[in-house]
């Protein structure tokens, strides 16, 4: 048998072990992920196989997002503006609408 990558050969009791979950938490998790078509699973009396659905797809987007995410994190940090309202707090501006900046700050 040839194990492909998003496949993962174990049992539902080897998981438990690994995640900390119990066998019915295991089950439950695994149901859910069927249902939403993201996983699939063959069992035989010795073992099940596991294959995660589109995993190539999601392993690579996962790449991709999080280094994305990571320079438009550091290049949104380094560009929010900065500015005391009339107590002399200092607020974000871009975690306000047009509304609550002209409560917060003097025209």
């Amino acid at each position: 048998m040839t194990i492909k990558r998003g496949q993962k050969v174990t049992s539902i009791g080897h998981l438990a072990d690994e995640t900390g979950l119990t066998i019915r938490q295991v089950r439950t998790a695994l149901d859910k992920l069927k249902s939403t078509q993201n996983l699939t699973s063959k069992a035989t009396n010795k073992f099940t196989l596991i294959t995660i659905e589109k995993y190539d797809l999601y392993q690579s987007y996962n790449d991709f997002a999080t280094n994305n995410v990571t320079n438009e994190r550091q290049t949104n940090d380094n560009n929010i503006k900065k500015k005391k309202n009339k107590e002399g707090k200092i607020y974000p501006i871009a975690n306000f609408n047009q509304n609550e900046l002209d409560n917060l700050y003097e025209n």
